[in-house]
């Protein structure tokens, strides 16, 4: 969930910049913002329902990073000509693992207490590490004068995300929570 996050709100606060820098116009960069935010919704919506119905969401999981990275990589060093195809890639991508990241909150808990205490863990660590990416992202920038070494490391994100999706993609289910023996009960002695 913060490695998704992270990727997202960095690639939502820089991709116009970057588009900018490129030589776009302001308007074209936004409405290529607009285009990855198209590709967010459809997939989004639709993955979590695929990865139901599957028992291993490996198979899902394994695109949607490969796609994230092919999306950021296009966006900064393919022909700008190219630029709204591979928005719509880190769009569509980032959108998948964004429903995979959920998904995998609930899927992989045994009942819904440990799926909302999961879920509270992932999302409010996940986000307090996530809010760090767009800040380092654009001091990457600032100290670099160029956006290739901020790509490379949210390319380098991408790889730490692949290998947590695939284990997260197994088919498994985590453990009930077990009280102590002797837990909540006052003592009596």
């Amino acid at each position: 969930m913060g490695l998704q996050s992270l990727l997202y709100y960095a690639a939502l606060s820089w991709l116009p910049t970057i588009f900018q820098d490129r030589g776009d116009s302001a308007v074209t960069a936004g409405n290529l913002l607009a285009l990855m935010g198209v590709g967010n919704l459809v997939t989004s919506l639709i993955v979590p329902v695929l990865a139901h119905r599957r028992p291993s969401q490996r198979g899902l999981v394994v695109p949607s990073l490969i796609g994230t990275a092919a999306g950021l990589a296009g966006s900064l060093w393919a022909p700008l000509s190219t630029a709204p195809f591979w928005v719509l890639v880190l769009g569509v991508s980032q959108g998948s693992c964004l429903g995979l990241a959920i998904f995998f909150m609930m899927a992989r808990a045994p009942n819904a207490g440990v799926a909302a205490s999961l879920s509270a863990f992932a999302q409010s660590v996940g986000y307090l590490a996530a809010s760090a990416g767009p800040l380092e992202v654009g001091l990457l920038h600032t100290a670099t004068g160029s956006w290739n070494i901020p790509v490379i490391l949210l390319l380098v994100l991408c790889a730490a995300e692949l290998a947590t999706g695939v284990l997260a993609g197994r088919p498994l289910v985590l453990p009930a929570a077990t009280r102590a023996a002797g837990a909540g009960r006052p003592d009596r002695s």
